[in-house]
C-alpha cells in the first residue's frame, strides 16, 4: 500500500521543535515499518524549503 506524505506530516517529522515530537516519531516509525511506499509532490517539498 502506498501513502501520500503531505506538508504537515513532513514538517512534523522534520521539525525538531514539534511540541508532540514523540507522538510524531512513533507514528512515522509505524508507517515506515509497514513497508509502505511513501510519496509526496514537488509542492510539498518546496514548502519545506521555505
Amino acid at each position: 500500500m502506498s501513502l501520500f506524505v503531505d506538508t504537515s506530516a513532513l514538517h512534523a517529522i522534520l521539525d525538531g521543535d514539534e511540541p508532540r515530537r514523540s507522538e510524531v516519531v512513533v507514528a512515522w516509525q509505524a508507517v515506515t515499518d509497514d513497508d509502505r511506499i511513501l510519496f509526496t509532490s514537488n509542492y510539498v517539498l518546496a514548502c519545506q524549503l521555505q
